[in-house]
């Protein structure tokens, strides 16, 4: 049987982001998504654990886990508690017992309220705004959340322009490590060895560049992956053509 929580969702005035809904339940932050076969919630917390409280919290879910074999999976760390859950013949009982019981969890050593942000520690309105974080909602400061936003902007901003960096070098070195290679398979093409180098330059090729930009610590992306193998596949097939041409002259100069 399908999990349906229509009317849990109803009931506590769940919201939705896409197919992830959120809302407050027993006074926690709850968000709640569905993936294939098993179904996943998150606990935000309202202040950081500690890492011996988180320890304590972690022994007590695997006790939940232990004693309910719905349960997949279930990760503490010190903003919220995530728990996998998989589809069972019950799960409509089972999902509910599991969540109330990690809610007791919770509640051991955290105080049971949603009042506090998660960001800066202080008191907050139950109107402030939610904000998503890959599957799981936080309700925080509005000029919290702003803050985390530009910060998020300016780290991307960064990230774009460290990118286009990257790339530079790797089309920069490239080219240099084409015309490298090919000028070494025309210059063995007159002594025969040809035929041994020239199927080698594209593998060469590409991992001299790979060499190169870990040395300049360019973390290489899947585009500038793709534009390495690109330029050594092009250095492998100049290289052949170019080197053939040159041995074939050499070899016999009265049909070139």
């Amino acid at each position: 049987m399908a999990l349906d929580l229509m009317n849990f969702y109803k009931e506590n005035k769940f919201k939705f982001d896409g197919k992830m809904a959120y809302g407050i339940y027993r006074n926690r932050l709850i968000s709640i998504i569905c993936k294939g076969p098993y179904v996943k919630y998150t606990i935000s917390f309202n202040r950081q654990l500690t890492r011996e409280t988180g320890a304590k919290l972690s022994a007590e879910i695997t006790k939940i886990k232990q004693s309910n074999r719905v349960v997949q999976n279930g990760i503490t760390t010190n903003v919220s508690l995530e728990m996998t859950l998989y589809h069972s013949a019950d799960i409509n009982q089972e999902f509910f017992r599991v969540l109330d019981a990690t809610i007791n969890a919770v509640n051991m050593y955290q105080d049971v309220a949603c009042e506090t942000c998660p960001m800066c520690g202080q008191v907050m309105s139950t109107n402030e705004p939610f904000i998503r974080i890959k599957d799981t909602a936080i309700q925080a400061h509005d000029s919290c959340i702003t803050q985390l936003e530009n910060a998020n902007k300016g780290f991307t901003q960064g990230l774009a322009k460290y990118s286009k960096k990257g790339m530079k070098f790797a089309i920069l070195f490239s080219i240099l490590s084409l015309i490298t290679f090919v000028g070494l398979t025309i210059a063995v093409s007159f002594s025969g060895y040809y035929s041994l180098i020239a199927p080698l330059t594209g593998w060469a090729s590409y991992t001299l560049v790979q060499f190169v930009l870990a040395k300049l610590k360019v973390l290489p992306s899947k585009k500038i992956v793709i534009t390495m193998a690109i330029f050594s596949l092009f250095t492998c097939l100049i290289s052949i053509f170019v080197g053939l041409a040159f041995q074939l002259h050499y070899d016999f100069p009265e049909y070139t």
